[in-house]
């Protein structure tokens, strides 16, 4: 059974996505904290319960949205939904929830096109997009891999590195962009 049939109730995986919220609550008694207190001022042994004003908090980790992106890529989901932004740690900082999950996205991602997934964009993959049109891809694919026909992974594709300042607009940037692309 496919995961689009048993959870979507057959709903296409571009109308599915992954949530996760950025922020804790105690098991106790509910209250919430920001998922920026928590690591500033709480105390961990495996970086989702923590200690924090005497209570015990769960959060989510760096480690589970990075679980997240992996699994709404496997699924070919095409959203990634993150609550409270504003209560994640600075985009500089290497536990930012939204740093994290942009960076594995940007790891799993592959080549843009390459819908076959052997490393080249050709005409092998124009095959997968015309024989899955309608099914897996739009006309939007058939375009990001006429974009970088020719492409390969050992091709020189060298991007520049935010500076610190503008990182944030990247992380959104990048999460607008996995709206729109879908891993084969």
């Amino acid at each position: 059974m496919s995961l689009n049939s048993h959870w979507g109730n057959g709903s296409p995986a571009n109308q599915l996505g992954v949530a996760m919220p950025i922020y804790g609550r105690s098991i106790a008694n509910q209250t919430a904290y920001t998922y920026s207190e928590l690591v500033t001022g709480g105390a961990t042994n495996d970086g989702e319960y923590y200690q924090y004003s005497g209570q015990q908090v769960w959060s989510p980790s760096p480690e589970l949205a990075a679980q997240r992106v992996e699994h709404a890529l496997d699924q070919g989901l095409q959203h990634l939904i993150f609550w409270e932004v504003g209560q994640d740690l600075p985009a500089t900082n290497s536990n930012s929830l939204l740093r994290v999950a942009y960076e594995t996205r940007e790891a799993l991602a592959g080549l843009p096109g390459d819908f076959n997934s052997d490393g080249k964009v050709d005409s092998a993959d124009y095959t997968v997009w015309r024989d899955g049109l309608g099914a897996n891809y739009t006309q939007g694919d058939y375009e990001t891999w006429a974009e970088n026909y020719g492409a390969s992974a050992n091709s020189s594709n060298a991007k520049a590195t935010p500076e610190p300042v503008s990182a944030g607009m990247a992380f959104f940037a990048a999460f607008v962009g996995f709206l729109r692309q879908r891993r084969p």
